[in-house]
């Protein structure tokens, strides 16, 4: 036996214990360094990556079963922080980079003090994995770069030249991409679209699923840039985009109507307080976007955009809207009970899921919630965050049961989630769930009620609006 076997001989007990005879406890010599290469894989499987070369460091046979296992070495994430832990990532892509298939590369928090050693381990990152085959990836997600806060000073300007050229050097090689996500790198206008330029070279054709939700920096005005709607429109197999509503143009709708017909199934929106939305989407364009591609789904995020002249100007009629997340902090300028009136008069045939986390609250809900129940029909999910006054929610509870729960008919609102944040309300409310909570069960409808007292609410009691509405008499009334 070798002498590298010899080092791994475990003495395993007889399962007939002690002999009878001579009082000898029979022991028989196990050698783990010939177990079968599928066993050493499986249990591998189970490792994180460093685990696995401490396996494979055991003896010669397992490190022949696990460093020659490709699918063990599919999935990397490489996070450089531009000091002496890269080195571990570059030796990483030498050791096995030639298996990988998806990766994951991303900057460390502390990584703007070190610009000139970040571009030198990305870029040899970058071309090791080049040279080890070459690499062909599936997915690649080069995110959180963040080059407004890593490559900010004028003497890094040769390092994010370095890094760019790289990247724009990588992409063009790959061919089988079928994820990018270039999410949150804030790079600039002619940068990214550069990016894009790069993958459409030999990849337009496979790519699938695109992140690019924060790739360009704040106020890049990149809807007003008509080389990046062409750029998007060389993608022929899209199925899945996230973007920033300030990339978003009539132009870029026809583009990808046009490029992505029989492909596009989701179209990912998402928008902050500080990105550029001031422009609007014309009715005609989301008509005619809904109408090339009846199938796909648009979802949109606003975070922090409560002012209602900024809602109205995002949710254009005609946008084949499913699922709406409005979330953030209210200056006083947030009507939710507008908002939810719009939804019901404009998307009552499309809106499936509606998420309204915004406070502090100080404009409660009112029949705004009732006409969106009783009008949108294909609603599932509704979960609010505010105040919402008793009657209200008895209306809305006495149409669910009239018009679906005694008629035998499951009602479209399966998940409903009411979050009140109001110290000294809320009772009634509570009595009104609790009277058609035995209904609600009997059909499983996931209905509940919630207290949070999270928000401080303003001062004052409820007073009649000029159309009967309930607001606080301490606030002013916008």
């Amino acid at each position: 036996m070798s002498e590298t076997g010899q080092d791994h001989l475990v003495d395993v007990e007889n399962e007939a214990g002690p002999s009878t005879e001579s009082g000898v406890t029979h022991r028989e010599h196990v050698d783990w360094s010939l177990l079968p290469d599928v066993t050493t894989t499986v249990i591998a499987s189970y490792l994180l990556p460093w685990q696995r070369g401490y396996m494979a460091m055991v003896c010669s046979n397992w490190n022949r079963a696990i460093m020659k296992s490709p699918h063990l070495w599919r999935t990397k994430e490489f996070r450089l922080h531009g000091n002496w832990r890269d080195c571990h990532n570059l030796a990483y892509a030498k050791s096995v980079g030639r298996h990988l298939k998806r990766v994951y590369c991303s900057f460390g928090f502390r990584s703007h003090r070190y610009p000139r050693r970040m571009q030198k381990f990305f870029t040899a990152l970058l071309a090791e994995l080049y040279r080890s085959g070459p690499v062909q990836l599936l997915d690649l997600h080069v995110t959180s770069m963040q080059f407004h806060r890593n490559f900010q000073s004028p003497d890094t300007h040769h390092a994010r030249k370095g890094i760019m050229r790289s990247l724009n050097r990588f992409l063009r090689r790959q061919t089988m991409l079928e994820t990018l996500d270039l999410s949150e790198d804030l790079l600039r206008l002619d940068e990214g679209i550069a990016l894009l330029s790069s993958v459409t070279e030999n990849s337009s054709s496979t790519l699938k699923v695109l992140y690019i939700d924060d790739t360009f920096q704040q106020g890049a005005g990149v809807h007003a840039d008509s080389s990046f709607a062409r750029i998007m429109g060389r993608f022929t197999e899209l199925v899945d985009v996230t973007i920033n509503y300030s990339c978003m143009s009539a132009e870029l709708l026809s583009r990808l109507a046009t490029a992505c017909s029989s492909a596009l199934q989701v179209l990912n929106i998402t928008t902050h307080r500080h990105d550029s939305h001031e422009h609007s989407i014309d009715r005609e364009a989301w008509v005619d976007f809904s109408e090339a591609l009846p199938g796909t789904h648009v979802t949109l995020s606003m975070s922090g955009i409560v002012r209602m002249v900024a809602v109205y100007r995002i949710l254009t009629p005609g946008m084949p809207l499913t699922s709406l997340r409005v979330f953030g902090h209210n200056d006083g300028g947030f009507h939710p009970d507008r908002t939810l009136r719009y939804l019901s008069r404009h998307f009552q045939h499309s809106i499936r899921k509606i998420v309204v986390d915004v406070g502090p609250v100080y404009h409660p809900y009112g029949r705004g919630l009732h006409n969106l129940v009783q009008n949108c029909k294909k609603v599932e999910n509704l979960q609010i965050h505010g105040r919402i006054s008793w009657p209200v929610l008895r209306d809305v509870f006495d149409f669910v049961d009239e018009t679906y729960i005694k008629k035998g008919l499951r009602p479209s609102l399966t998940y409903l989630r009411v979050v009140i944040t109001t110290i000294g309300f809320g009772q009634e409310e509570a009595l009104v769930m609790e009277e058609f909570r035995p209904t609600f069960d009997l059909h499983n409808l996931n209905y509940e009620l919630v207290f949070d007292p999270m928000y401080p609410l303003p001062l004052g009691p409820l007073v009649p609006e000029a159309d009967g509405q309930l607001v606080d008499d301490g606030i002013e009334v916008w």
